[in-house]
């Protein structure tokens, strides 16, 4: 189609103005058009749970301290990147991907 199929957003907050858009276009959400976001919450706007990955903020604020503190006691000393894996949640927002 010469539209987008898929929305990712930063929050449901941001991501629920393309579904109402949708609605209004007569797309169904997620047949004609997928949405994901990014949360730490559940959200489940116009009754479908939007599908999201959960942010682990408190663990990324354990990091940042972390981080911080190492970086204070040991100046210049370059530090490895980490990760922190976000928690997938299957909602009813987002359709299969064709191969």
């Amino acid at each position: 189609p010469d539209r987008p199929t898929a929305v990712i957003g930063y929050s449901a907050w941001s991501t629920c103005p393309f579904w109402h858009a949708a609605l209004r276009l007569g797309l169904r959400v997620p047949a004609d058009l997928s949405l994901l976001t990014f949360e730490n919450w559940r959200h489940d706007a116009l009754g479908q749970e939007l599908t999201q990955y959960l942010v682990p903020e408190a663990e990324m604020g354990q990091a940042a301290v972390s981080r911080l503190l190492t970086l204070l006691a040991a100046p210049g000393v370059a530090q490895p990147p980490s990760v922190l894996p976000f928690t997938w949640v299957p909602g009813e927002t987002v359709a299969g991907v064709n191969g």
